[in-house]
């Protein structure tokens, strides 16, 4: 259960650590305890009910990622100490308990303050700026983004993701701590054009040839760059832009946001690699905001649907959805 997730960055666990000492240092203030001093200690229950106690606090995208470094912390200690029984009752308080409730007027964004929502005119323009810049990874930002809202892949899923007998099968990253659904999740690539699946194949072969020299984090920061560069650039013909940059994440929730215009909850699990229906439902962007795009070219796997975890009664979109997806 305690895994190391081999996929999550370097950058990223050493965000959460640096988080969840804030935290620490909040809890202390807040219990009356010098956290500076060698004698004070906070149990770690004690941290996290004081965390799931700071109502209307802060806005949702900032409870999420405390809750996210928290538990990254906790799970750290429950795998160097596996029969704390504090240690598991905090993480079981963390995953079971519903809170804090959020203060009003929260960030329509992801927990790192990025956008949910691109339009087909924005990703474009970015296309296009990543396509005349000369950086050697300006393709694999490319395509990083252009794939992202094809087939919501988290970034680090790209790793090792290849195309088998007629299907683009990828390592689910949250696999090891119980929140993914399965191994690897298939996408089906039946309606996709030759010339469209040549074309992600050689942008899985462009990634695989640059993993043969460098590490996927120093790539991917890279990639980020030339895709900041790329917004900047883009800003000037597409005002939108102007102060509101694209994350390849934003990629992520656009795919999850047309998955929920023609799919019920539990198929909008299995397609972003859920273990459960309520993440996404929850915690990702809302169907609305991908009017602008068309109908996904992808259904999920109808075996990895069946062992969803279901909180949501399923809607009847069957009138929405496409008998026949058009390709990409």
């Amino acid at each position: 259960m305690f895994a190391v997730d081999i996929t999550q960055s370097p950058d990223t666990r050493k965000f959460y650590r640096t988080t969840a000492k804030r935290l620490l240092s909040a809890a202390g203030n807040a219990l009356g305890l010098d956290v500076q001093s060698a004698a004070a200690t906070i149990r770690t229950n004690e941290v996290v009910q004081w965390f799931l106690s700071q109502n209307g606090v802060w806005e949702p995208a900032t409870i999420r990622v405390y809750k996210a470094a928290l538990a990254y912390v906790v799970e750290a200690g429950c795998r160097k100490r596996p029969d704390d029984k504090e240690l598991r009752l905090a993480l079981d308080e963390l995953e079971q308990t519903k809170g804090p409730a959020p203060r009003e007027g929260g960030s329509p964004r992801t927990s790192a303050r990025k956008r949910k929502a691109m339009t087909p005119e924005e990703a474009g323009a970015i296309v296009r700026c990543l396509a005349a810049a000369p950086h050697r990874h300006a393709p694999l930002a490319s395509g990083l983004l252009q794939y992202g809202v094809e087939f919501g892949l988290r970034p680090s899923e790209w790793q090792g993701a290849h195309i088998e007998d007629g299907f683009l099968v990828v390592i689910n990253a949250k696999r090891t701590n119980g929140r993914g659904n399965g191994e690897t999740r298939r996408f089906d690539l039946a309606t996709w054009t030759e010339v469209k699946i040549a074309e992600l194949q050689t942008f899985l072969d462009a990634l695989a040839a640059a993993l043969t020299s460098e590490p996927w984090g120093k790539i991917y920061r890279a990639a980020r760059g030339q895709l900041a560069v790329a917004c900047n650039k883009a800003a000037a013909t597409v005002p939108s832009l102007r102060g509101r940059p694209i994350a390849f994440y934003t990629g992520r929730h656009v795919a999850g946001a047309r998955a929920k215009k023609a799919m019920p909850p539990a198929e909008v699990a299995a397609f972003l690699g859920h273990a459960t229906d309520r993440t996404a439902q929850i915690h990702y962007a809302r169907a609305r905001s991908a009017r602008s795009w068309g109908p996904l070219a992808t259904t999920p796997d109808p075996a990895q649907v069946a062992t969803v975890r279901r909180a949501y009664r399923e809607r009847n979109v069957g009138a929405n959805r496409p008998s026949s997806p058009a390709a990409p």
